[in-house]
């Protein structure tokens, strides 16, 4: 054999010895869509419309009109993503990541990057975005990676937790209408997306929405006004400025803040929106309110913060009747009821309250101090637990012990805690669990039966629950973790607990919650080395635990 033969058989085996690249695999997903649910009954910008702004108007009462949606009922699911991946390769695409950095293992050490980078592109309105991602940290359970990047990867990039500038979070949820993907390769829990997103504004239009917020605020001195009077002011020019379009003359503009300062006439959103802007570039707290998917008509508002607590304003409504303040830092126990104010299910979660807890009264200049005073006398503020025995006690989770008083290093019982998980369901019926030692006229009775009754709680044996036995930080947490396990919440984190030295001690039964709680911040130890599995709960380790846990888990 000549050695251009053996050459050619040494190059063939090399070639055949190679390994296939990472993402040749054919993805089992390949394409989704959602349509931005503060949208859903209301019209969609036109794909026909080269201005993108004609007023596109449903075939159907609260439909969405989108040829791109209704085209996909005629067509096989392979053709439609076919034809949806044709569309997105042939425009300009912005890049987040690298195939290379996700086969050295760092793109995924820090999801929270990868959300920020999303949120950048969104805000700078790219509407095709190419993403390399790893799911790992966040895809637990086969949950599908189509809601993956839904659920989790845009709506972090959406949230308060990375918003930083008057035209994130809740101001950019405003600004898109419907959202498509499609994998262009895939391997585990590393993909290839390519997104499409489309917008109710251009980034022309932002920027000058940008520059006329920024000279709005300048004009109105906001810097030099009390926190009271800022809001005011703010409040006064959109009431005195905006119109509200019930004719829609101005299209899909009339949805925007760029509508509601550009022509001086918008609706509901536009409104509010335009608030939030200000509000946030005058570095004033604000949020947008808005009513349930689906209900028709919607409607969307603001609270703000004034001191510990947020009061409702409906700017919208007020520019309606003319001018005034009807519709101004209003308490929640009127302002609830009346024109729409129905709030939406996210925006009624325990998460949501504690952390914006709404005064049922009307603000009253000079009549209450601007800050929240505590509820107990035994839990001043600047105590470590303050923040959450407040928030425990507003949500109606806790209880004081009588005369004015909290008794925050009292010991907590097995009742007790289940209790409080109780309160956080609802305060559900459910029949008997048939424990020995639980009468039915105890102030626990219920509470046990429904955590029985859902497998929260097992017993300590005997037919027995032992209520009054006080509950171990092991206990705490073991209970803790089953009720987010029957919430069908993600509790797969886990710490090794090898920097504590009593580690070993953690009974059996408790290792896997105690792991997953160290993971996941909501428990720490009793001092750097020690856990102290074994040692009473008081009763305010146990309701800071459990703020700790509704923050986390946005209960």
């Amino acid at each position: 054999m000549n050695r251009r033969w053996i050459s050619l058989i040494l190059i063939l085996a090399m070639l055949f010895s190679l390994t296939v690249p990472a993402f040749a695999e054919t993805p089992a997903v390949t394409s989704g869509s959602v349509v931005n649910p503060l949208y859903v009954n209301y019209p969609a910008p036109d794909d026909n419309d080269a201005a993108g702004r004609r007023l596109a108007r449903s075939a159907s009462a609260g439909g969405v009109a989108d040829a791109s949606v209704q085209a996909a009922a005629y067509v096989s699911p392979e053709t439609a993503a076919n034809q949806l991946r044709t569309a997105m390769m042939n425009r300009t695409q912005t890049g987040i990541g690298t195939l290379s950095d996700l086969a050295s293992g760092t793109s995924n050490e820090n999801t929270s990057k990868r959300a920020q980078q999303l949120l950048e592109s969104i805000s700078a309105k790219n509407t095709i975005i190419s993403l390399y991602v790893d799911t790992s940290d966040f895809w637990a359970k086969d949950s599908g990676k189509n809601n993956w990047l839904y659920q989790t990867l845009f709506q972090l990039a959406l949230s308060q937790q990375l918003s930083d500038c008057p035209y994130d979070a809740d101001y950019l949820r405003w600004t898109w209408q419907k959202l498509d993907w499609f994998i262009v390769s895939s391997s585990g829990t590393k993909y290839h997306f390519l997104i499409d997103i489309k917008m109710y504004t251009t980034s022309a239009e932002e920027r000058i929405v940008q520059n006329k917020v920024s000279g709005i605020v300048s004009s109105l001195d906001i810097s030099s006004k009390s926190i009271y009077d800022a809001y005011s002011a703010i409040y006064d020019y959109i009431v005195s400025n905006i119109t509200y379009d019930y004719e829609y003359q101005y299209g899909i503009q009339t949805y925007t803040a760029y509508g509601a300062v550009v022509n001086q006439s918008a609706v509901c959103q536009g409104y509010a929106t335009l608030f939030y802007a200000l509000c946030r570039k005058a570095d004033l707290p604000v949020r947008v309110m808005y009513t349930p998917e689906g209900y028709i008509p919607g409607h969307a508002w603001n609270i703000v913060k004034i001191g510990n607590l947020w009061y409702n304003l409906d700017s919208t409504w007020e520019s309606t009747n003319g001018s005034g303040r009807s519709y101004f830092l209003k308490g929640s126990a009127q302002f609830d009821q009346e024109k729409l104010h129905t709030k939406s299910p996210d925006l009624t979660t325990l998460s949501f309250q504690s952390a914006h807890p709404i005064s049922a009264a009307d603000y009253v200049p000079g009549s209450e101090p601007e800050q929240d005073a505590p509820f107990y006398t035994d839990v001043p503020q600047g105590r470590w637990s303050y923040d959450s025995i407040q928030a425990a006690t507003r949500l109606g989770l806790m209880q004081g012990t009588g005369n004015g008083k909290f008794d925050p290093q009292m010991e907590v019982s097995r009742g007790m805690l289940v209790t409080v998980l109780w309160r956080m369901e609802g305060s559900p019926e459910c029949s008997s669990a048939g424990f020995s030692d639980v009468a039915s006229g105890r102030y626990f009775a219920k509470a046990v039966d429904w955590a029985a009754a859902n497998g929260i709680v097992l017993g300590v044996g005997n037919n027995r629950f032992a209520p009054d036995m006080i509950a171990t930080r092991e206990q705490m947490v073991t209970i803790l973790y089953r009720y987010l396990q029957y919430l069908h919440k993600d509790v797969s984190a886990q710490d090794s607990l090898s920097r504590f030295t009593d580690a070993g001690t953690v009974s059996n039964y408790a290792k896997t919650p105690m792991r997953w709680a160290v993971a996941k911040g909501l428990m720490n130890g009793t001092s750097s080395h020690t856990l102290s599995p074994k040692t009473t709960t008081t009763r305010e380790q146990m309701t800071a635990l459990i703020i700790r846990a509704i923050s986390t888990y946005g209960l």
